[in-house]
């Protein structure tokens, strides 16, 4: 089985970038080793939906 790592993030307007195209209001760890894979489990995920 493959590995997916998603992370979603929209503000309350609805939007995700600024009209410049960034989106630098997202607040983050800034790294890709944060494992957010032992935090939740995606078969459960997927059968909730």
């Amino acid at each position: 089985m493959r590995r997916l790592v998603l992370n979603i993030a929209m503000s309350l307007d609805g939007f995700i970038a600024r009209k410049d195209g960034s989106y630098d209001w997202i607040d983050g760890h800034g790294t890709d080793k944060y494992d957010t894979v032992s935090q939740f489990d995606n078969q459960k995920f997927f059968r909730g939906w």
